[in-house]
């Protein structure tokens, strides 16, 4: 969508998500996220996104950083 810090200008686009680690015995998994954003003044800037994941109980807790 078009709302938050990287969605100001229009929507990101060009949007990979890869697997980075093959998964460890703790069970977090860790991803890494590509994408292209438009900067104020409409320039188109690539972006990454960390992802790390692990199941907690019922639900999922997730870190992402970028």
């Amino acid at each position: 969508g078009q709302k938050g810090k990287f969605g100001a200008y229009g929507a990101p686009s060009d949007i990979k998500v890869k697997k980075t680690d093959p998964g460890s015995a703790s069970g977090v998994a860790m991803y890494v996220a590509s994408f292209t954003t438009l900067t104020p003044a409409m320039r188109e800037s690539e972006r990454q996104a960390f992802i790390s994941a692990s199941v907690v109980g019922d639900g999922v807790f997730m870190l992402v950083t970028g």
